[in-house]
């Protein structure tokens, strides 16, 4: 009876503990509410379908840019980025120009371990391979500012790897101001270069790396082939997709040279405001468009051709969403919606590239109340 009694009393703390994690989950989402009074991670669990539930809000102990702009605040893609062992996870606060610095518990809760300057102004998008970190500021002259990794997580900056951009945007970008930004920063597919989305000036930047991850002094220029570059994803052939907020897509290969040379140039899909990009592999690419609360999907072809597959591959229904991410299997596509505060989940049919809703949830700041835009979002 004894022993009954101790098996039932440890079930029932494991159960009901206050660690809401338990081992329910199958992985999870975070979305950055990007609030100037105190940016926070929202946290979601995900089960082996797909769907996602909210669990709580932690602080990043900075400040969001929220309520700077008319929906989209930040201008980017990965301002919530996950370390490839998905050990940790990094959040930009654009408001107190800083980068927060989480562990991520095997229950899939976080605990802040770091907050740190992002060495210039207005941070907005991060990359990262292995032990190495760079941040992109857009404000001011804009710059780009390289971190080690240190085994807990913890970052700290590599001074000979700053590098300005040489810009003239004002320091805490408005909301007419932040789509003329740069908006991205990543590696390419072999990491030997970083390369970055400038809008204004509607060029893709490349730096080339050498052996210690240390850019070249001058980056170069690339003209984009779409109005309004403004985020990528690297396709697993090594292709650069890039979506131009002006309705359309086009791809990249890179040259012995080191330039970017243009595949498919501005593929349209009729929407608006196609903001952001993301990719299942090989196969399909998906641009969020914000302006018509739409999400397209285009094929992949093996030599990096572009094809416009469905203009809209999913309807959101006025979500007037901000970000989006997918999962490295490219089952689930997971979109980030400002106008209702929520997360979207989408099943991804890998054969065809069509969307199957799942759910939606809660926790996010909702813009249509508040003003405040959500932005930043990242799945394990």
């Amino acid at each position: 009876m004894n022993r009954f009694i101790y098996i039932l009393s440890l079930a029932l703390i494991l159960g009901f503990s206050t660690n809401s994690f338990a081992t329910r989950g199958h992985g999870n989402v975070y979305a950055a509410t990007n609030d100037p009074t105190n940016n926070q991670v929202a946290i979601y669990e995900r089960n082996r379908q797909g769907e996602i539930s909210f669990v709580r809000h932690i602080d990043t102990d900075g400040l969001g840019a929220g309520d700077n702009a008319p929906i989209d605040s930040l201008g980017s893609q990965n301002s919530v980025l996950l370390s490839e062992d998905n050990r940790n996870l990094y959040v930009v606060n654009a408001g107190s120009n800083e980068i927060s610095v989480f562990r991520v518990r095997s229950s899939g809760d976080l605990s802040l371990i770091q907050t740190i300057g992002s060495g210039g102004d207005f941070p907005v998008s991060l990359t990262i391979d292995d032990d190495l970190l760079y941040v992109l500021n857009a404000g001011g002259a804009g710059n780009i500012v390289g971190y080690k990794v240190q085994r807990n997580g913890s970052l700290s900056v590599i001074n000979e790897s700053i590098r300005s951009l040489g810009l003239n945007n004002p320091v805490f970008p408005d909301g007419t101001e932040v789509p003329l930004t740069p908006g991205q920063v990543g590696f390419d597919r072999e990491n030997r270069r970083l390369i970055i989305t400038n809008a204004g000036d509607r060029e893709l930047l490349v730096f080339d790396l050498d052996r210690n991850g240390i850019p070249e002094q001058t980056p170069s220029s690339t003209r984009s082939e779409g109005d309004v570059p403004f985020d990528f994803v690297i396709a697993r052939n090594g292709t650069v997709l890039v979506t131009e907020a002006a309705g359309s897509a086009s791809s990249y290969r890179f040259t012995r040279d080191n330039t970017l040379l243009p595949i498919s140039s501005a593929v349209a899909n009729g929407q608006q405001a196609s903001c952001w990009i993301v990719s299942n592999g090989s196969r399909f690419a998906f641009t969020i468009n914000t302006g018509s609360s739409t999400i397209s999907s285009y094929q992949i072809e093996r030599g990096g051709e572009l094809s416009l597959e469905n203009a809209v591959g999913a309807d959101l229904n006025g979500a007037l969403p901000t970000d989006a991410t997918i999962t490295r299997n490219g089952r689930f596509l997971y979109v980030l919606n400002a106008g209702t505060g929520d997360v979207s989940a989408y099943r991804v049919n890998r054969r065809d590239g069509s969307l199957r809703f799942l759910n939606a949830s809660a926790g996010l700041p909702n813009f249509s109340d508040n003003g405040v835009t959500p932005q930043g979002i990242a799945v394990r």
